[in-house]
């Protein structure tokens, strides 16, 4: 039997809640939203973390932070597909916001002579947005017709908005990582995204069980 990892925020964020319960009883029926909140917290700490480590020391911190916000706030409503360990999608998401934020700075001239195909893909990437979103996964169930109707209209909006935040800044690195980011999360909408994951998940090693000795 696999043992608890207590390196995962969704395990740290379980026994937080209880014991916050434990000494609080009156918030016994706010738990589940106590332990979410914590895990989102514990998780967008670890990935800022590693952005951090993986970003400055080729001088695109800032770059990195854009990309994480833009992908985060966009995925926060349309889900998308995701690898099955907590250490796999922290892995590869950290990578692709550091290959975003490298690409964007040092092919800047290469993406400019480009933008019109760049445009392109973002009118396809919208086009999937109205059509995909909300990939909810697991989770699916516990949101209503109305509810995910609600998801995906917020989706849009949210892609529209972060694409003319994009437009209003410019022909800029920023404007770049921004939009390559949008492009990125909405590739985990389709089914070659959930593909690519799957066969992701296969190739590398569970670390999950390693570390609980399974």
């Amino acid at each position: 039997m696999r043992t608890i990892n207590f390196l995962q925020p969704n395990t740290i964020a379980q026994i937080t809640a209880e014991k916050i319960i434990h000494y609080n009883s009156d918030l016994r029926t706010r738990k589940d939203e106590i332990r979410y909140g914590l895990e989102w917290i514990l998780s967008g700490v670890n990935q800022l973390l590693v952005v951090l480590i993986l970003t400055i020391p080729f001088g695109v911190f800032k770059e990195g932070i854009i990309a994480l916000l833009t992908g985060a706030i966009l995925r926060m409503f349309s889900g998308g597909a995701h690898l099955k360990g907590y250490f796999r999608c922290l892995l590869l998401s950290s990578i692709q916001i550091f290959t975003i934020s490298f690409i964007s700075k040092h092919f800047y001239e290469v993406i400019s002579q480009n933008v019109n195909l760049m445009h392109l893909f973002l009118g396809i990437s919208l086009t999937i947005v109205c059509f995909k979103a909300p990939i909810l996964n697991k989770k699916s169930n516990s949101f209503s017709r109305r509810q995910r109707h609600q998801l995906k209209g917020i989706s849009i909006a949210m892609f529209i908005c972060l694409l003319m935040v994009g437009v209003i800044w410019g022909s800029t690195v920023e404007t770049f990582v921004i939009w390559f980011s949008l492009l990125v999360q909405t590739l985990t909408l389709t089914s070659f995204g959930k593909n690519l994951f799957a066969f992701i998940d296969k190739i590398i090693p569970d670390r999950q069980a390693t570390i609980t000795g399974k």
